[in-house]
Order: structure tokens, then C-alpha cells, then sequence
């Protein structure tokens, strides 16, 4: 039975990564469910799992009930689509943060991946921040947000051990080498070999 898996940890994690991985390698098996968001796309923000619209369209979209939930983030919007999520005919990837989790697991077939990291692998994910453009000002803004939402994780660690798995990134290898092993035996997808990315 296809499942519903939602990944969430802070920027930077491997959260998207992770979702484009999967879909490439069981493109016939998974696929990534696009959020709606009234924020504006980062630099170089590949948005393979957004779609960016205006308030006044989120709105719109809220009103004609085109949502199975929506939810405010960081002083933007965001919706889960209901033509994205019913009926569930391939496994789906949807990406979240932490604080939304009790609301989703209330979801059918739900499964929980949550990524954090170690205070001493802060800088692995400034460092992927930086790389995908971010300015040293917008990374240091952001620091915060994601020490809340590693405290988040922290707090919901039973949660989501009870409905799937949490990691602890600790370098690049963690995705392609822990994380997606895992998935495949749960998902009971094939396995096979993979390009890591380095």
C-alpha cells in the first residue's frame, strides 16, 4: 500500500535531497507532493517541491477548499493539496517542519523520516546554505529558526518513532548510505545500487 512520507528537520538537512533521490530512483514508485507557499523562491531555488503563489491565490485556493491543510511558517503560507495527496497511487514524499508533525501524522498511511543534526554539524548545513547562494546575512538570520527546529525535532523524537524513523545527519553519506537503505526496506522498494553524491 503506498505510503505518505514526510520528511522534516531544518534547513539545509537533505530533506529535498532526499526526495529527489528517491523519485529518481523509483521514479515508477515515488513521487514528491509540491507544496503551495505564498513565500518568495530563495536564490537558485531549484523548487522542485513548491509552487509559489501569491496571498491573494493562496487565499483563493484556501476558499475553494483545495487544501487538506494548511498552516502558517516563518510568516508565509502553506498548503497540502488534496489533488496531490487523494488518491495515493505511488508512494509520497512531502516535506514539513517539525511543529506540523502532530497535525500530519492524522494523515492515512503516514510515515515519519525526521533529519537533525548535532550542534558541532551546524556548519554542514551553512556550508550547503552557502552553496545554494544564500548570503552570510540570510544564513546568519536563519540560525535561529534552525535551532528551533532541531528543538522541535528533539520533542517529537516519540513522535516520530512511533510513526517512522529519526536520523541524525552527520555528513553528506548520510542520505544516500543510512537514509535511503532505510526507505527501501520500508517502503519495500528494490533495491539497487546508488550514486552517492559527494
Amino acid at each position: 500500500m503506498p505510503k505518505l512520507i514526510v520528511v522534516s528537520g531544518p534547513s539545509g538537512v537533505g530533506k529535498t535531497y532526499l526526495a529527489e533521490q528517491l523519485q529518481r530512483l523509483y521514479p515508477d514508485k515515488v513521487s514528491s507532493v509540491r507544496l503551495v507557499t505564498t513565500r518568495r523562491p530563495r536564490t537558485k531555488e531549484a523548487a522542485v517541491d513548491r509552487t509559489f503563489v501569491s496571498l491573494e491565490e493562496f487565499k483563493a485556493m484556501e476558499q475553494n477548499q483545495e487544501f487538506i491543510l494548511t498552516d502558517i511558517f516563518q510568516g508565509h503560507w502553506y498548503g497540502y493539496p488534496k489533488r496531490e495527496l487523494q488518491p495515493i497511487t505511488k508512494h509520497l514524499v512531502v516535506n514539513a517542519w517539525p511543529a506540523l508533525l502532530p497535525k500530519l501524522v492524522k494523515l492515512p498511511d503516514v510515515i515519519f523520516v525526521g533529519l537533525t543534526i548535532t550542534t558541532a554539524s551546524l556548519s554542514l548545513l551553512t556550508t550547503r546554505m552557502s552553496d545554494r547562494g544564500n548570503s552570510a546575512q540570510v544564513i546568519s538570520a536563519r540560525i535561529p529558526l534552525i535551532q528551533k527546529d532541531i528543538r522541535d525535532i528533539e520533542a517529537l523524537a516519540h513522535l516520530i518513532q512511533d510513526h517512522g524513523m529519526l536520523f541524525t545527519v552527520v555528513d553528506n553519506q548520510t542520505v544516500p548510505e543510512v537514509i535511503i537503505p532505510w526507505a527501501e526496506t520500508t517502503l519495500g522498494l528494490k533495491k539497487r545500487v546508488h550514486e552517492h553524491k559527494t
